[in-house]
This record gives structure tokens, sequence and C-alpha cells, in this order.
């Protein structure tokens, strides 16, 4: 299978390249699977990650790229480019994967969505975060009722004038971890900037939850239950194996481990984090719970 790399301006492209085409220890991961081709708009950053990572065809026309590929990965930094290429891929029937956030605009994501549903192409994609071991950990200690929160903090980093879209760039980390760990039933969403950083309330029916927006380099989530508080620590680490791992599973099986869907929900509560940081006021996002029976 040859996978084709849109994008190659941060290193989410070397290391989903490195991974695939780089012989660890046990040898190739997929050893059926190879990242055969790459596309950037800066040439000589797309040239570089060829080399590094054994990518023998550096191409000029992303749309060339989509055809020559078996499946593509979206990764350009600005999410902005997202959608287009992204479409252009569905439509030519290429198991997509688009790195965060799938679109800036939510009806472009809810676009996508329908997209790959029409044509069967499976689409995944978004933050690696929700993947690793501790956040899955944590999801199932509260999915199982082991743990009952009645409120909870988790922080992640965030770029509030970064040139790749303002908060678009890094906000869907936090956002897709939270919603990993708690789930969409987010009734309101209250934002208010902090210096560089924001303070976000998720109000669930039982809960709040606080995503803090924070340049932290540690990672966790805390939880509040009636009798105790824990806190969970959150490793970040092996994302491009997590990413690759899901993108294989999409494939493979048809069916992504992340419901499809949920890309959408993720570009809605980051929208309306925005919205409510704008304008001081609490933002009531649309998710579309009950859209093809997905909750």
């Amino acid at each position: 299978m040859n996978i084709g790399i849109l994008g190659a301006e941060n290193s989410h492209a070397l290391n989903f390249a490195k991974y695939l085409n780089l012989p660890g220890e046990s040898g190739y991961p997929f050893p059926d699977v190879r990242v055969t081709h790459i596309y950037a708009f800066d040439r000589q950053q797309a040239e570089r990650v060829a080399q590094a990572a054994d990518i023998r065809n550096v191409m000029n026309d992303p749309i060339r790229l989509i055809e020559e590929s078996d499946a593509v990965m979206i990764v350009f930094r600005d999410g902005k480019y997202h959608y287009r290429y992204a479409a252009e891929s569905i439509r030519r029937r290429k198991p997509t994967w688009v790195d965060k956030p799938i679109a800036i605009d939510p009806q472009e994501a809810l676009q996508l969505v329908e997209m790959a549903k029409q044509t069967g192409v499976p689409l995944s994609g978004g933050s690696c975060c929700k993947w690793t071991p501790d956040v899955v950990a944590i999801r199932n200690k509260v999915q199982s009722g082991e743990i009952v929160p009645l409120t909870a903090m988790i922080n992640f980093p965030v770029m509030l004038n970064s040139e790749y879209s303002g908060i678009h760039f890094y906000a869907s980390h936090l956002v897709e971890m939270a919603t990993e760990i708690f789930g969409f039933a987010v009734q309101s969403v209250y934002a208010q900037q902090k210096k560089d950083g924001i303070t976000a309330i998720f109000e669930y029916e039982d809960k709040n939850i606080v995503l803090s927006f924070l340049s932290s380099k540690k990672y966790a989530c805390y939880i509040i239950e009636p009798d105790k508080t824990e806190m969970f620590k959150i490793d970040t680490d092996n994302l491009a194996e997590l990413g690759v791992k899901d993108f294989m599973h999409a494939i493979r099986t048809g069916t992504p481990q992340n419901t499809p869907i949920n890309l959408y929900r993720y570009t809605v509560l980051v929208n309306a984090i925005k919205d409510s940081m704008d304008t001081g006021k609490q933002v009531i996002p649309e998710l579309k719970l009950q859209q093809n029976g997905c909750k």
C-alpha cells in the first residue's frame, strides 16, 4: 500500500513517514505499507523530509499525489487547508486521514463527514493525544463508573496568536482529550482568556469540566469525586505510532475507531470556545448528537 502525505511543515509528516518507512528493532510495523509520495507548499522542506524518511517521490502537484496514492494523510500545519484536499481525496475514494483540525469551519467539517459516509471512504484523524494510554485509561474508568466525577480539570497548551489560524492550531488537542474522557453531551461552553491562555468550562448535565489551556509541558487530569480527589498524569509520547495505527485500522476494517462525526464535533467545540471568549457569553454548541445514530 502506497501512502501519500500532504504537508511537511511540522514534525508530524516526518514522524509518520519514519515510523512506516524505517524499520525498528522488530522490522517494519506494517511490512506492506510505505509512504511513497509527499507534497508541501515548501518543496525544500518536503525534500528534507523525503530524504530523512526514505520517501521516493517529492511531488509538485497535490492532486497528482492523491491520484497516485492508495491512501492519503493530510498534515498541513495550518488547518485551513485541510478541507480542500480532504474533499479531493474523498472524491477520489482514497482512505483519508486528516490531522487536527479536520477543518476550521464546522460546516466544512460536516461536509467531509457526509462525503465520507456517502462514498464509503474511511475517514479518520484529529489529535493523536486522545489515544494515548493514559487518556484511554481515564476514559475507561469514567465510562465503567469506577470514577464518578463531580467536576474535573484537564490541561494542555494553546497558541492564541499562532499564524496557523490562531486558536485552531492547537486547541483541538485538549478538546479531543476532554471529550474522549467525558463524552460529547456538552450543554454549554463558557471561556475566558487569561493572559496567553484560556479557561473554558464544558457544562454537562451532571458536572462541569474545566479545560485549562496554558503553557505547561506537563499534562494531567484532576478529578473530584464525592469522597476523593485524584490526579492522573498524561504522557503524550509515541503519537506517530498511534496515528498510523488508527489509519491502518480504519483502512483495514472500514470502521474508524474514532467515529467520523466526532471530527465535526471537535471543530464545533473549538469554535464555541473562541466565540465565548470573543463575546464573553455562554455558547450552546450544536453537536448533532443524534445524527446517523452517533451518540
